[in-house]
């Protein structure tokens, strides 16, 4: 089938507004979830979610993501839509655990929002998370919040204790807000009204602080992120290239400027993922004299580079600098690319008068060439590669062009 100019023309139109430039702060999340997972529509829902790099609001719109998910009755039924009664859950999945799922639900919100453990502690059991949190000195008790002496923000963890078992804690949830005394919060392995410590669903909920069903409030140390304590970076410039991504910027570590970072960029997933496609890294060195006049920290720490990748489509990017000497990972930023796929070789190779198109204009110009033209430009014209520009090439390019889809 011949090609038409005007597919050509939405190709290169396409390809002009693919090519994306994406807010610094801001990212599509991705998450890489059960097949039972991904067929529902709670997965539909955490991929709209937008990652900021402030942990507070992206903890808190991940849980808002999932509310009305239901737990299944089997390991199959984790889509969300079934209402069982067997604590099967996406979050107990992902956890490696199928149980009473309220710590795993927040436990889950902090891992998709790249939340550290050293923040929010991967736990499922609810007197360990608010142990960890009290040995810390981060856990208010309900009637120090009460007095006013702690004012909850979105984001911290909320314990409960309800008559069900003589733990002093049962039940854990996400705050969203606070206002006049009243705690709004999303909960996992809730009641969608009501309290129930063992309810089967993801629901969004509101306590009075007077309420004695209240025992804690934690406020984990989201400001002290040990992973970039040492770090001062900035990414000027990003931008989604035909199988790749183009990043400019710069860092240092603040404990030794004479340490030149190494800049990793992983696309689809953390560097820790085996999802992600990771960039080999590239040094940052270069002369940047106006971040050594702000910092003083020397003029050659910047970083230019456009890295390959095999992954196309919208995906996540995410940008690390690595101290050579202790190896360690501080996340510089993360955003969004729509990256297009590269250019087929052999499509640009059948252009053969230039004009961007394929089409008979291409059989005619190469025909001309191997009939009256002077051979001065072999390769070029060489479309099947046996080394000699002739009719075969002419037949290989008609075959070429009358089967593309691209």
């Amino acid at each position: 089938m011949k090609i038409k100019a005007i597919h050509a023309l939405s190709a290169v139109l396409a390809a002009i507004f693919i090519i994306s430039f994406i807010s610094q702060s801001v990212c599509a999340l991705t998450y890489n979830g059960s097949s039972s997972y991904k067929s529902g529509p709670y997965y539909t829902k955490l991929c709209e979610v937008e990652i900021t790099g402030d942990k507070r609001t992206d903890i808190v719109n991940i849980a808002k993501s999932q509310i009305g998910y239901f737990e299944g009755g089997k390991s199959t039924e984790l889509s969300g839509t079934v209402n069982g009664s067997g604590n099967y859950t996406e979050y107990g999945r992902w956890y490696g655990m199928q149980d009473m799922w309220c710590a795993i639900f927040v436990s889950w919100c902090a891992y998709v929002a790249n939340v550290p453990t050293s923040v929010i502690p991967k736990h499922a059991f609810t007197p360990d998370g608010l142990k960890w949190f009290q040995t810390r000195g981060r856990a208010y008790s309900r009637a120090d919040v009460a007095a006013g002496l702690y004012t909850p923000q979105p984001g911290d963890i909320i314990y409960f204790k309800s008559s069900r078992n003589n733990n002093p804690t049962n039940h854990v949830g996400i705050v969203t807000d606070y206002k006049h005394k009243t705690v709004y919060t999303v909960e996992g392995n809730s009641s969608l009204v009501g309290i129930d410590t063992n309810g089967g669903a993801v629901a969004n909920k509101t306590h009075s602080i007077s309420d004695t069903y209240i025992v804690y409030i934690c406020r984990p140390d989201y400001e002290e992120d040990e992973s970039c304590r040492y770090l001062n970076a900035c990414l000027d410039e990003y931008e989604a290239v035909k199988g790749g991504v183009k990043v400019r910027g710069w860092c240092f570590d603040t404990r030794d400027t004479s340490v030149s970072l190494n800049v990793y960029v992983s696309v689809g997933a953390p560097l820790s993922d085996s999802e992600a496609d990771i960039s080999t890294e590239t040094v940052a060195n270069t002369s940047r004299p106006d971040v050594d006049n702000v910092y003083g920290c020397g003029s050659s720490h910047g970083f230019n580079n456009t890295v390959e990748t095999a992954k196309t489509g919208k995906q996540a990017v995410y940008v690390y600098a690595v101290n050579p000497d202790t190896n360690e990972k501080n996340l510089i930023s993360v955003f969004s690319a729509n990256i297009p796929a590269p250019d087929d070789p052999t499509k640009k190779k059948a252009d053969i008068n230039g004009d961007g198109f394929l089409n008979n204009k291409d059989i005619v110009a190469l025909f001309r060439y191997v009939s009256y033209g002077e051979k001065t430009d072999e390769q070029h014209h060489d479309f099947n590669g046996d080394g000699e520009a002739n009719n075969k090439d002419v037949i290989a390019l008609f075959r070429f062009i009358s089967t593309y889809k691209g």
